[in-house]
């Protein structure tokens, strides 16, 4: 009997949450289980539904075309063109500025979650009854500044989270990306009308492994002539070319970014160091840290990743492990401080009592040191063999009078 061997487990790239780990991810609602009664019920509200739909749409071309005529008699009354007219009426933007998030907003989301978690669509507190559970909460009343200031953190951290988090399968970020496409398309398009711009846009995927078609969207039709007749290209064709540079920078991208994260993290090490102890010449050592940087310039490194030796950048070649110190150096986590007077006399004391013996690297030794050089060794007194093989130059004179 053939005995069946277990499949290593071989973690996937297929999505952009899997490719970038660090990110927050927004984890899908669970699918809901439905029972005949609530299908046969899908149903037939799909179909009042289509009927309301069709009601809705004779409606509504009814009221544009009333109100085309409405617009044209304003602008037959003020002598005024149809489109000036109907572009002062009709177009506005649906992009608003959010504010901020404030306590309330903080108390709701938190009882929110407190009373729906668990609770499937259709048993969920209506939002008017979360209001008045906040309201009569005296635990949520009566807190103190401290726990303000963690509640609001956390509802900040959950928004961040819903904005800018990565979708976790290749489907939900499909769906997001044909979504915004389409609010960039009308807010462009809304621009154009109110402001008289001219615009264009090109969006792909990053990855081979994405799902998302090439799109392209303009604030007029018109926009997208400047290709064929500038750039000598369609936007189609243009596209393709976007996709393709896109999907492939991935691997050039990822060469070049160890370097220069190694390069700026070193820069930004030294620049601070030498910004610290004023002087213009000072210079990072890492395998003599306590002699040449701690006790000459009584300064330290406060902030180093734990999960990362200390050494000099250029020698960590992990890019999780750069990318967390090229983070850490930025946000400030990272950074130089004064020692203090005790630190600084205890490490005199250690110093002290364990000097640290430099050794300096030594030279690598030739591969020809033993052997003698051309011309010099016994029995060979006419040079090199270049020398040797030169032909010898004539003693004859010759005059001019010959």
């Amino acid at each position: 009997m053939t005995q069946l061997t277990e499949i290593p487990h071989v973690t996937s790239f297929a999505t952009y949450a899997s490719r970038n780990p660090r990110l927050p991810t927004i984890e899908p609602a669970p699918p809901k289980k439905k029972s005949v009664y609530d299908k046969q019920s899908i149903e037939v509200s799909r179909v009042i539904r289509e009927q309301k739909q069709n009601a809705f749409v004779a409606d509504l071309e009814a009221f544009h075309e009333a109100q085309d005529n409405s617009i044209k008699v304003l602008a037959s009354k003020y002598n005024r063109k149809f489109a000036y007219m109907s572009k002062l009426l009709k177009h506005q933007s649906f992009y608003r500025r959010k504010r901020g998030a404030n306590l309330w907003n903080a108390k709701v989301a938190f009882k929110a979650k407190e009373l729906n978690e668990g609770k499937p669509p259709g048993e969920r507190a209506a939002p008017s009854a979360i209001r008045e559970a906040v309201k009569n909460d005296p635990a949520l009343a009566n807190m103190t500044d401290e726990e303000k200031a963690a509640l609001k953190k956390k509802f900040d951290d959950e928004q961040k989270k819903k904005k800018n988090g990565a979708r976790i399968n290749n489907k939900a970020a499909t769906l997001d990306y044909n979504h915004t496409v389409d609010n960039i398309e009308n807010e462009m398009k809304a621009l154009e009308n109110r402001t008289g711009i001219n615009a264009f846009g090109f969006f792909t995927r990053g990855h081979v492994n994405d799902t998302m078609q090439p799109a392209w969207v303009a604030s007029s039709p018109g926009c997208m002539s400047f290709l064929p007749e500038t750039m000598q290209t369609t936007a189609g064709e243009m596209g393709r070319h976007f996709e393709l540079w896109a999907c492939t920078k991935t691997d050039t991208k990822a060469r070049n970014e160890l370097g220069r994260l190694q390069s700026e993290c070193s820069e930004m090490i030294v620049q601070r160091l030498r910004e610290i102890t004023n002087r213009r010449n000072a210079m990072m050592s890492y395998q003599y840290y306590e002699t040449d940087i701690q006790a000459r310039y009584d300064v330290e490194l406060k902030g180093w990743p734990e999960m990362i030796e200390f050494r000099a950048p250029g020698k960590i070649t992990t890019m999780y492990e750069i990318r967390t110190l090229h983070a850490a150096l930025c946000s400030g986590q990272c950074y130089w401080k004064v020692m203090a007077q005790g630190a600084v006399a205890a490490l005199a004391k250690k110093l002290q009592q364990n000097p640290v013996k430099k050794t300096r690297q030594s030279r690598k030794r030739k591969n020809d040191e033993n052997v003698a050089p051309a011309g010099n060794a016994e029995g060979d007194k006419e040079g090199s063999k270049r020398k040797r093989r030169a032909a010898p130059k004539s003693r004859a004179m010759v005059g001019d009078d010959e």
